[in-house]
């Protein structure tokens, strides 16, 4: 599905709820809020002109992440949310104690992270570092032609590969 220059796309046992979506015809922006309840969800978003990272939020029982311009994916498990900053900029704030936050500008997935739904059992971290799991370049590239952009992963244009979506 896509609105506008975001597009998502949700795993088969996701469930989610979009919360709020306000459209400005003057400015021809969107802001959105979504809560991604359960299973897996990758979301693309473009600059949405010069509004704040915040204007596309995205909650998950743990988590709540503030971006644009961005690809990001999502994972919700009891025990944790896995949150991957594919490219772009966001802020990152765990739910249950919301002054633990972090802003976040990546290029090519050195932002993956978990927010613990028990800080306790894991030393008292809200956020914690992790691997990149479960996603692939591919449905970046995907979900970016859907909306007429091939994404960057760096300074330059990824090279589209043969018989992938959008331009060579």
């Amino acid at each position: 599905m896509f609105v506008d220059k975001t597009t998502f796309a949700v795993g088969e046992n996701a469930r989610m709820v979009l919360d709020e979506m306000i459209f400005d015809p003057g400015s021809n922006n969107v802001s959105s809020v979504t809560s991604l309840l359960q299973g897996a969800f990758v979301i693309i978003t473009g600059e949405i002109g010069k509004l704040s990272p915040e204007s596309v939020v995205i909650n998950t029982p743990a988590a709540q992440i503030g971006i644009r311009g961005t690809g990001i994916y999502l994972e919700v498990y009891p025990e944790r949310n896995y949150v991957c900053l594919c490219y772009g900029r966001a802020v990152l704030k765990s739910k249950l104690e919301p002054r633990v936050r972090e802003a976040l500008n990546t290029t090519h997935h050195e932002g993956p992270r978990n927010f613990h739904a028990d800080p306790k059992a894991r030393g008292t971290k809200f956020i914690e570092k992790a691997k990149m799991v479960n996603h692939k370049d591919t449905e970046l590239i995907m979900l970016e032609a859907l909306v007429g952009r091939i994404p960057k992963f760096g300074d330059k244009p990824i090279k589209m590969p043969e018989g992938s979506y959008g331009k060579n």
